[in-house]
């Protein structure tokens, strides 16, 4: 029987919850749940869905999705026979879908009907573009439900892990496919990580868009790796927030600033309805964050938000507890040298203590970044192993 790490190497972790905990909730949205079986078979199916497309290891797949169980199958499936997939912000116009879909080089779109235009603008764009459909879609494509009732459910027999492709649209120009090409090996994330998930008993909430880097690492990857289940939330809305924490015991979730402004502005009539004491650890970054309003969000929430400092294209390792924050109001973290962060002036020379200057990031070799079909902006950051996003 295949050990946990070997089946995270190929993208089938989820085989692991399949079998122990089968009829257990994976997944709770609008349009449905998923248990832990069906969940790991409708990726199976849409991989084999993927492959009779004519899809194989290295090729390239988009997705337009909101946050809905067939993105998360999506997902999976494309990891698990070798394809770099792109998530695709639904937010953008029709133009702008079919640059990404054009620019990322993807066989097949898997769109929402509710991203019907977007979809066709990006048929018109690239011609030889399959779409598959969740939902009555337009004329040329093709049914979502109804390919997966056809599909084999079992596991897809593939060496291969695929990669993820995100783009990020910078301050300038055309939004930038974010290449690494190594797989991310996503492992559960138990006790002494990050999340410190416990597999019986914690759940996560996603309500931040699963287009975006930190939400589908923060509350649907390394949930899905650690067996919780994971309460979809389609749009933003800070009540209903409240009210999901309550009534699903959301132990973990991510938010940013805009989304605590938003919890704080609601009457106290209302924010007292809701018990939300069911919260262990809140994830919060993207953005800077105003004092008076962390401040606030922990006399609210308790020490229970954990801040970091990181960006699509990598690095990391900069993250503030609320003990250490409320000693240091405004930190986001040390410059821990293990993971290789530094400040630095213009011509690349190392800042004093208290010196304003670049924050510079390390890229390891094995995930070192590129932007797809753009090597000279990518040499443009980096010196040596290290790369700065001008923060």
């Amino acid at each position: 029987m295949a050990t946990i790490a070997e089946l995270a190497a190929v993208g089938l972790l989820s085989r692991h919850y399949a079998e122990v905990k089968p009829e257990e909730t994976a997944l709770i949205a609008a349009g449905g749940a998923r248990s832990f079986r069906a969940l790991h078979e409708n990726a199976n199916r849409l991989a084999h869905v993927l492959r009779d497309l004519g899809l194989r290891a290295g090729d390239a797949v988009a997705l337009l999705l909101g946050n809905q169980p067939e993105f998360v199958e999506a997902y999976m499936a494309a990891l698990r026979i070798g394809l770099r997939v792109t998530p695709i912000n639904w937010h953008l116009t029709g133009p702008e879908v079919a640059y990404i879909v054009a620019d990322c080089d993807a066989g097949v779109l898997i769109a929402d009907r509710t991203f019907t235009l977007a979809a066709q603008a990006s048929v018109d764009a690239v011609p030889s573009l399959r779409v598959i459909m969740v939902g009555a879609g337009g004329p040329g494509s093709q049914d979502y439900a109804a390919l997966l009732a056809a599909a084999s459910p079992q596991d897809p027999q593939d060496p291969s892990l695929g990669i993820q492709m995100l783009y990020t649209s910078g301050t300038t120009g055309q939004p930038k496919g974010v290449l690494k090409r190594v797989p991310e090996i996503m492992l559960p994330q138990g006790p002494g990580t990050v999340m410190a998930f416990q597999e019986r008993g914690d759940v996560s909430l996603c309500c931040g868009p699963l287009y975006h880097a930190a939400p589908l690492l923060a509350d649907m990857r390394w949930p899905l790796a650690s067996g919780v289940p994971i309460v979809l939330m389609p749009k933003w809305d800070a009540e209903q927030a409240l009210a999901l924490v309550e009534r699903h015991r959301v132990t973990h979730t991510h938010m940013v600033p805009t989304m605590f402004q938003r919890l704080l502005t609601l009457p106290e009539l209302i924010r007292d309805r809701y018990d939300i004491s069911s919260l262990c650890r809140v994830t919060h970054g993207a953005a800077p964050c105003p004092r008076d309003v962390k401040r606030a969000m922990i006399d609210w929430f308790g020490l229970v938000l954990l801040e970091y400092y990181a960006a699509t294209e990598g690095g990391g390792g900069f993250q503030i507890t609320s003990e250490e924050w409320l000693t240091k109001p405004g930190s986001v973290g040390r410059l821990w040298p293990d993971y290789g962060a530094s400040v630095r002036r213009e011509d690349g020379s190392q800042t004093a203590a208290g010196e304003v200057g670049l924050v510079y990031l390390k890229a390891s070799a094995e995930g070192r970044f590129e932007y797809h079909k753009d090597p000279e902006k990518t040499a443009a950051l980096f010196q040596g192993d290290d790369f700065t996003l001008g923060d």
